[in-house]
């Protein structure tokens, strides 16, 4: 290992110490843990806590073990989902082994879409897209953080790839057909483009919405406001079947 990684690594150990201790969750975190000690029981549980800012609702999120609430759905060999930001398919196969049914997944950058062919290449169901969705037609650069990638502005120089985003509302799979489940996880994208959604009046033509808000995009007292605002056009034509709020939550089509 040389100079410069070992001083990555410091530098990087360092920060994630000074962020946990200037964050007020972090010590309310530690004490559901004496609370509960059986529910952060493992490495992977301690670093998604971390990864979403030792919030209550990632903690009740193990501690009901919901683990398995994005994957029920009323759903067989004849349903439509629709798989925003699929990433390699961890979630999309874990539907499509459960339900055989149809899927559409959006993946833009090119390493996480290369994974996806490999991982759907014996898959006769599944139509996979190299570009996301959006408000509309645009290139956008990304920093690449593996489930944590992220959009960057368009003078940042630091970036790792330019994906492509179209608009929804031209997209033919999602305007012309009926969907019985959409899964939406776009870092930070998903404000936009379910507003984009509303302005053109697609939720209609939705069953179930599966969606990932995320707390930190464009910031923490931003995105409160941008999901409130969300949640109550939902509550319009859906309503709110779970939530574990910026972790995950489901809205299903009122009858």
């Amino acid at each position: 290992m040389n100079i410069i990684t070992l001083q990555k690594k410091i530098w990087l150990k360092l920060y994630k110490i000074k962020r946990n201790l200037l964050n007020p969750n972090y010590y309310k975190f530690q004490y559901w843990k004496i609370c509960y000690p059986k529910v952060i029981n493992s490495q992977y549980k301690k670093n998604v806590s971390s990864m979403f800012g030792f919030s209550r609702a990632i903690f009740d999120w193990f501690k009901d073990d919901a683990s398995e609430l994005p994957y029920k759905y009323d759903l067989g060999p004849r349903s439509t989902v629709v798989d925003v930001g699929g990433y390699i398919g961890s979630w999309a196969r874990g539907i499509t082994d459960r339900y055989n049914c149809s899927i559409i997944i959006y993946e833009p950058v090119n390493e996480y879409f290369i994974k996806l062919k490999k991982n759907f290449s014996k898959y006769q169901n599944v139509t996979l897209h190299n570009y996301g969705l959006g408000k509309e037609n645009q290139n956008i650069k990304v920093q690449l953080r593996g489930i944590q990638t992220s959009t960057l502005h368009p003078q940042n120089h630091n970036y790792d790839e330019i994906i492509e985003i179209r608009d929804i509302a031209q997209e033919d799979d999602i305007t012309k057909n009926k969907i019985d489940l959409m899964s939406i996880n776009i870092e930070g994208g998903e404000y936009e483009l379910i507003q984009r959604m509303i302005q053109c009046n697609l939720l209609v033509n939705i069953n179930n919405i599966l969606i990932e808000f995320h707390e930190w995009y464009p910031s923490y007292k931003e995105s409160g406001k941008l999901r409130s605002i969300i949640q109550k056009e939902l509550n319009k034509t859906h309503k709110l079947t779970f939530c574990y709020p910026f972790v995950w939550e489901s809205w299903q089509i009122k009858s």
